[in-house]
């Protein structure tokens, strides 16, 4: 395949473009999202015989939902194959040789082998969306290719990072030093880096709602934030993250403001869920905002109504009519949102945080959570309190394990 100046187009083609090319066109376009390539590609589907229907089949659309939590589908229109369609794709997947000929000839077409789940039942579908995935990994460098390089606003850094042990953008203050809302505020800008990411306008806007509100936790958020970011650095670190300036930004938007709806409840509302709706009527609900903008936002509004309640088997299930663009991002920073907010639990008063900091390490089943306590500080109620936090986490990245400091620099597991 050539390398284009702009995104390299890839068309994935099946009979009717009800079924296998639009849940190919999802589970492709989240596959390379997760690994930092989402921008540098632009996925399409079409059919081969003939565009039947106004939109995906119902066991597809179930499909995607089931595993991404989000109604991806929804807007799917099946169209027929054009000739000017292969000419400009890059790449083209079919699903079986017979599709193989005619315009869909030569170097760039590939063939899948994935039979047609068409009017069967709903595992059937779920089996395609298996296939697929697996077809998609045997298949990966073929698929991607020599990268392209763009602008670094767009491009996504698959660098991994030596491990720090100050992360960027961690606040260090005195112990017992109580912070108003705005005191928080302000020594978070100081540390960060604005360098013009598409995340700044959402982090910026959040930034001024939880200042207006000033929602009386004290020192609480800002110490969220430290031990969320210092876990979110070890995590791109040893490879589980894929690092972004955008994605860093939102993960310190959505640890600052996760109790934003503190005090703010409405008929029968918990914190979350009110913290949810301000920030849906204050941001969300603005016509004037881009796609791209509501995107970025809704990761952070999911993470503030995700971050304290049971997540039944560690999945995100969609919200209101607010779709997520990329379940991945935001079930790692709801995930890291949740385990920080344990580790701080209830220390909402002005309350000396109880941690120095956590270090995440990588293990053969996951990740262990190393944590710091302050000397003398008795933290095991929080660790059990994190513990609680821990599906999401694990559903994503695998199990988690706590570990605390022995004498002699020994570690020693921590067990429910």
């Amino acid at each position: 395949m050539s390398i284009v100046r702009g995104k390299r187009k890839i068309l994935l083609v099946c009979g009717g473009n009800t079924c296998r090319s639009p849940m190919a066109k999802i589970i492709l376009e989240q596959m390379l999202k997760e690994n930092g390539l989402g921008r540098q590609f632009e996925v399409d589907s079409a059919a081969y015989d003939g565009a039947d229907g106004t939109s995906a089949h119902v066991n597809s659309i179930k499909t995607i939902l089931k595993r991404y939590g989000a109604d991806l589908l929804a807007d799917h229109v099946p169209k027929k194959l054009t000739d000017e369609m292969a000419e400009k794709a890059d790449l083209i997947m079919v699903m079986v040789e017979r599709m193989k000929g005619g315009s869909l000839a030569g170097h760039k077409v590939v063939v899948l082998g994935i039979p047609d789940p068409f009017n069967q039942n709903e595992q059937k579908y779920d089996e395609c969306a298996d296939a697929l995935e697996r077809r998609f990994k045997q298949i990966w460098t073929e698929i991607v290719g020599p990268v392209p390089v763009l602008p670094r606003t767009e491009d996504v850094s698959s660098v991994i990072r030596p491990p720090r042990t100050v992360p960027t953008g961690t606040v260090i203050l005195p112990t017992g030093h109580k912070m108003t809302m705005a005191e928080q505020i302000e020594a978070i800008k100081i540390k960060m880096k604005m360098n013009g990411v598409a995340a700044d306008w959402v982090h910026n806007e959040i930034l001024k709602i939880a200042l207006k509100e000033d929602y009386g936790r004290g020192k609480h958020p800002l110490t969220v934030t430290r031990l969320m970011l210092n876990m979110y650095d070890d995590m791109a670190a040893i490879g589980f993250i894929n690092d972004t300036a955008d994605k860093r930004k939102l993960a310190e938007a959505a640890g600052l403001s996760h109790d934003i709806g503190v005090g703010k409840e409405q008929g029968g509302e918990d914190h979350k869920a009110a913290g949810f709706r301000m920030l849906k009527e204050q941001l969300w609900d603005d016509k004037r905002l881009s796609a791209y903008r509501k995107d970025l936002l809704a990761v952070v509004m999911y993470s503030v109504f995700y971050h304290g309640n049971p997540v039944p088997d560690g999945k995100l299930e969609p919200l209101k009519d607010i779709l997520l663009e990329d379940y991945r991002t935001t079930a790692e920073l709801v995930s890291l949102l949740r385990v920080a907010d344990g580790l701080d639990y209830g220390l909402d008063k002005g309350t000396p945080d109880m941690f120095e900091k956590v270090e995440m390490v990588r293990t053969s089943k996951g990740v262990e959570c190393r944590v710091f306590p302050r000397a003398g500080k008795d933290v095991m109620w929080l660790v059990a309190k994190s513990y609680e936090k821990r599906e999401v986490f694990e559903g994503i990245f695998g199990k988690l394990t706590f570990w605390l400091p022995g004498a002699s620099g020994s570690w020693f597991p921590w067990h429910p």
